[in-house]
């Protein structure tokens, strides 16, 4: 028995100064934002400028809503407690369409059932219908006169 030759792997490529660039660019940077991030002074003054960002929007929010009732337009508050509203009737209109099928159930199973013929009624009756139309088209000549006689 022979032995199995290995494929021949390409021998691993050093790593490219770029790539070594860029890995120590990431170790040292996140190593200085992790100290930056720490810092009580910087977690201070983002606090305070967040703050003051949210104090901002709530007065904004406040001089739109204003403004908007000015306006007589409705503001956030009043569409929000408008779809509170309307989904409270869907509720109510869903719960009352529960009980009208409940009460209408009983009175559908008391109900007799209406049957349908079956094929041989079905055909029976076409003979007869056929054979009726067929005996009202033969008209004796002497009603067919009677007919046309405004006198008789």
């Amino acid at each position: 028995m022979t032995a199995k030759k290995k494929p021949d792997t390409p021998a691993p490529k050093p790593a490219s100064p770029q790539k070594a660039a860029y890995d120590l660019w990431v170790r040292q940077s996140s190593s200085q934002w992790d100290t930056l991030l720490r810092n009580p002074m910087f977690l201070k003054s983002m606090a305070t400028s967040f703050d003051s960002l949210m104090t901002v929007a709530g007065r904004f929010r406040d001089i739109v809503g204003l403004s908007l009732r000015t306006m007589n337009l409705p503001t956030r508050e009043d569409l929000a407690a408008f779809h509170r509203r309307l989904d409270d009737i869907q509720e109510r209109l869903d719960d009352i369409s529960e009980r009208l099928e409940r009460l209408e159930s009983p009175a559908r199973a008391a109900a007799p059932k209406k049957r349908t013929p079956g094929p041989r009624k079905a055909a029976a009756r076409t003979v007869k219908t056929a054979a009726s139309v067929a005996q009202s088209a033969a008209v004796s000549p002497a009603k067919k006169s009677a007919r046309k006689s405004p006198t008789a």
